[in-house]
C-alpha cells in the first residue's frame, strides 16, 4: 500500500474510532446523566420536575448530534474500506479478514443510519404523545430498539478497534518491508 493510502486509511480508522469513543462515552452518557440529575434538582433553571423530563431534553439535544454521527461514521468507513482494498492483493487470510471486518463495521453503521436511528428518533417523539396508548407502546418499543441500536454501535466500535489494531500490527508483519 502506498504511503498516502496507508496514511489516509489510518486517518479514517483513527477518526472513526476516536469519534465513536468520544460520542459514546464522553458525550452521550454525560449529557443524559447531567440532564437527569438536573431535572431532579430543586429549583432547576429549566423548571423540570421529573427524571423523565431530563431524559427527554437530553434526547432532544443528542438528536442534533445523531444527525451528524452516523453520516460521519459512514464517511470514515467508506474511506477505510476503500483504502483497505489494496490489502486484497496480499497473500494470506489476514489481509482479507481486515477488509471483511471493515465491511461488516460499515454495514452496521448503515443499518443504524438508514434503519434503526430514524425509527428510534420517531419512537422517541411518540413516547411523549398526548395519546397515552401510543405513548406506552412507543415507550416499550423505544427501549428495545434503542438497546439494539446501542449494541449495533458498540459492535461497530469493537470492529473498528480490531481493524485499527490489525493495521498497527501490519507494520511489523509486512513481508514487503525490510527488517
Amino acid at each position: 500500500m502506498n504511503h498516502f493510502l496507508r496514511w489516509l486509511h489510518l486517518l479514517a480508522l483513527a477518526s472513526w474510532l476516536g469519534g465513536s469513543v468520544f460520542f459514546s462515552f464522553f458525550t452521550a452518557l454525560p449529557i443524559i446523566r447531567h440532564m437527569e440529575t438536573l431535572a431532579q434538582a430543586p429549583d432547576n433553571w429549566p423548571g423540570f420536575s421529573t427524571k423523565k423530563e431530563g431524559t427527554r431534553i437530553a434526547g432532544e439535544a443528542l438528536s442534533a448530534v445523531f444527525a451528524w454521527y452516523f453520516p460521519y461514521q459512514t464517511v470514515c468507513g467508506v474511506i477505510a474500506l476503500t483504502t483497505a482494498a489494496a490489502w486484497l492483493k496480499r497473500p494470506g487470510f489476514q489481509s482479507r479478514l481486515r477488509v471483511i471486518v471493515l465491511a461488516v463495521a460499515l454495514l452496521l453503521v448503515l443499518v443504524n443510519l438508514v434503519y434503526l436511528s430514524p425509527w428510534v428518533h420517531e419512537l422517541r417523539q411518540q413516547r411523549y404523545a398526548s395519546d397515552t396508548a401510543l405513548a406506552e407502546l412507543a415507550e416499550k418499543t423505544f427501549g428495545e430498539l434503542h438497546q439494539l441500536s446501542l449494541l449495533t454501535d458498540l459492535a461497530t466500535l469493537v470492529l473498528v478497534l480490531i481493524a485499527f489494531t490489525m493495521s498497527a500490527v501490519e507494520d511489523r508483519t509486512d513481508p514487503a518491508k525490510p527488517s
